[in-house]
């Protein structure tokens, strides 16, 4: 979003398996300790879906991105922001629950994983 905006960042590669998420520098910006992070001045935003109708309400001059007066194609962009928090993220989780009825052994699942996902 940022290059297509063609807004200039620094970009801060942060690895959670390492601990970076968890650093008091990393903390002070989003104590949820989740990734990405959006720091625009003083301003700090995190969540991708904020951050990127941030963007492109603030950022978008020709207002394709994120319709503020069409509220039906609105409607439909903030659809396609949500349809894995919603609709995609509960089917998978419907998968993985199974699974787990299905092996209730618990290295047996993370061979799957390892193997075929």
């Amino acid at each position: 979003m940022l290059d297509y905006l063609q807004l200039d960042y620094d970009l801060k590669v942060v690895f959670p398996p390492n601990g970076d998420t968890r650093k008091p520098e990393f903390l002070k910006l989003n104590p949820q300790h989740t990734i990405p992070v959006y720091k625009e001045g003083g301003f700090v935003i995190n969540e991708s879906r904020a951050i990127v109708t941030y963007l492109a309400s603030k950022h978008d001059k020709s207002g394709k991105l994120l319709p503020a007066s069409d509220h039906k194609a609105r409607a439909t962009v903030e659809s396609r922001l949500y349809f894995d928090a919603g609709t995609l993220m509960k089917r998978v989780m419907d998968i993985i629950v199974s699974l787990e009825r299905h092996f209730r052994n618990r290295s047996a699942l993370d061979y799957y994983f390892r193997n075929f996902l």
